[in-house]
């Protein structure tokens, strides 16, 4: 494809367009000067074909203002493709952004609520993908509802194992080693085996329950199943 063509503008476009995860490109190049003077490793001078993965999601250098988060419909050969739209404002703290940044890079290198070596990568395209992204980092609107990854996870298995909700993997009789590694693939951080024995004894999940806000909760228990579906 010639240099910033119709056709090579089309490939980008059609790729932004329609990407579920990082964008795979190629492109040829010359070896540096570092591989060309190693000492135990010296290549030689000959153009090189490298294939890359790329986000090409938003760089969240300023806080979307979720509010104004609304859907935009962009037509593209014959497809209508969905993208989230918003207004932003700058972040409160440094930590706020380096959190975000933390999340949107997780979901970029693996989709949510996938499992194993080969987990597919993700992106912050639609409202869906930047909601499971908002409520990650603990936003229900502008007000900052949760901070503690670890809680999350401790109120999903509890409210699973007191019924207010079911998830799939939970419920099935898989090995407890799989369902922590599938809670804790879903990007609010790691879920022990001594957590998942806490919250076998009634009383320690009625003392997390009491304290959790159930519909933050259940926002993320459809996330889960959303994002299940699609890896399904």
């Amino acid at each position: 494809m010639k240099r910033d063509s119709p056709d090579e503008r089309a490939w980008y476009r059609r790729h932004v367009l329609s990407r579920t995860g990082k964008v795979t490109y190629g492109y040829t190049r010359f070896p540096s000067f570092r591989e060309l003077s190693h000492a135990t490793d010296r290549v030689d001078f000959m153009p090189v074909y490298t294939q890359i993965d790329r986000s090409l999601d938003y760089d969240l250098k300023r806080q979307p203002v979720w509010s104004s988060m609304t859907a935009e419909t962009v037509p593209f050969e014959g497809e209508q493709y969905e993208f989230a739209s918003f207004a932003t404002t700058a972040w409160d703290t440094v930590g706020d952004y380096t959190r975000a940044k933390e999340k949107a890079r997780h979901i970029a290198a693996n989709r949510p609520g996938t499992t194993g070596d080969d987990r597919p990568t993700g992106c912050l395209r639609t409202i869906k993908q930047w909601r499971t992204l908002q409520r990650r980092i603990g936003h229900d609107g502008e007000r900052r509802v949760r901070t503690d990854d670890s809680a999350t996870l401790t109120e999903l298995v509890a409210g699973h194992k007191e019924g207010l909700w079911s998830l799939p993997v939970l419920a099935s009789k898989q090995p407890v080693t799989d369902k922590l590694t599938w809670l804790s693939s879903l990007g609010y951080g790691d879920f022990t085996r001594a957590q998942w024995e806490h919250m076998s004894k009634r009383d320690r999940r009625a003392r997390v329950l009491k304290s959790a806000d159930i519909d933050v909760i259940k926002c993320v228990v459809e996330d889960v199943l959303d994002a299940a579906g699609e890896a399904a």
